[in-house]
């Protein structure tokens, strides 16, 4: 995949990339009997086991996960041993985290929004505005056009910032920011 990384970051809009194999602390992971195949095998202790399951620590989640078995002792005495078939896993991305999971891979998308990243997106939308009008108005590809903005100057501040955001083939002759 790593190939293919400037591709990824290119088509997909993301800054930056990160693989690795440690990516506990941005899981939550909450497990629920699957009450449709441990009811009948549970009998009347499917209720304490329910309790039991729900109040697993971190740690004996991730460990029933990886061994693919747990046991649970019961008030009366008797332990349960619970497989895969009996519990449900629900992951989800946490701190700002979104998940994906598929058959051979888990993906997380950080989702908050910095200062800079508004920034760019707002380049990225005049740049896309500027591309729109230029196709309505029908103008060839290699014409060079004045063009006047008019804004405030923060937003000339952020366009001067990220120019490099603005694709070679937008051409300007030059641009006059209007007050």
């Amino acid at each position: 995949m790593e190939k293919y990384l400037s591709i990824i970051k290119n088509e997909m809009n993301i800054k930056d990339v990160e693989f690795s194999g440690n990516y506990q602390d941005l899981l939550e992971i909450e497990l629920k009997l699957n009450f449709a195949v441990v009811g009948p095998k549970l009998g009347k202790s499917v209720g304490e086991v329910k309790n039991k399951v729900e109040k697993l620590d971190d740690t004996d989640k991730k460990l029933f996960i990886e061994e693919k078995v747990i046991q649970l002792p019961l008030n009366s005495g008797e332990n349960v041993t619970l497989t895969m078939d009996d519990v449900l896993i629900d992951k989800k991305g946490k701190g700002g985290f979104e998940l994906l999971e598929g058959s051979n891979f888990l993906t997380l998308l950080d989702t908050k929004l910095t200062e800079e990243l508004k920034e760019v997106g707002l380049v990225r939308e005049f740049v896309r505005a500027v591309q729109t009008f230029r196709k309505e108005l029908d103008l060839p590809v290699d014409l060079r056009v004045d063009l006047y903005v008019q804004t405030d100057s923060w937003l000339q501040t952020v366009s001067i910032k990220f120019d490099e955001l603005v694709p070679k083939n937008l051409i300007i002759n030059s641009v006059k920011v209007l007050k």
